[in-house]
């Protein structure tokens, strides 16, 4: 009778290895990718919301009103010798103009944006730009 030595994994055991990984990675893979989206739109989300602070304190410092377009996939805000512009990718806004005194607003402005296709609100107040769900 010969004994065999060989010190290994056979194939089914490799297979069944590998039939798990799979299993689990199929699992966990669309999960991760849909937290890292996510993560990228609320990151956008606070960028909107420093830009439009930015351009507060620009126009206060500048002395004049600056005129802020907000259109489809990007933010520009203009006023003489200033511009500045925020290109968007997963906000999508609607056509929207406001215009942003050096005194600050008289009263909250609020624009409607489109992210994954649902409505989100944001609300700048002077100093403070904040998002909210429109539904």
């Amino acid at each position: 009778m010969y004994l065999s030595k060989a010190k290994g994994f056979t194939l089914i055991e490799l297979l069944v290895v590998m039939v798990l990984m799979s299993l689990s990675l199929s699992i966990v893979l669309p999960i991760t990718v849909n937290q890292v989206d996510a993560a990228r739109q609320r990151a956008e989300r606070q960028l909107c919301a420093m830009f439009f602070q930015q351009v507060h304190n620009s126009s206060f410092f500048l002395a004049r009103p600056i005129e802020v377009t907000a259109s489809g996939r990007m933010l520009t805000a203009t006023a003489k010798d200033y511009q500045k512009q925020l290109a968007l990718e997963y906000t999508a806004f609607t056509e929207q103009t406001v215009i942003i005194m050096p005194g600050g607003l008289a009263e909250p402005l609020s624009l409607k944006a489109y992210i994954n296709e649902k409505a989100w609100q944001l609300v700048i107040d002077n100093e403070q730009a904040a998002w909210s769900d429109a539904d």
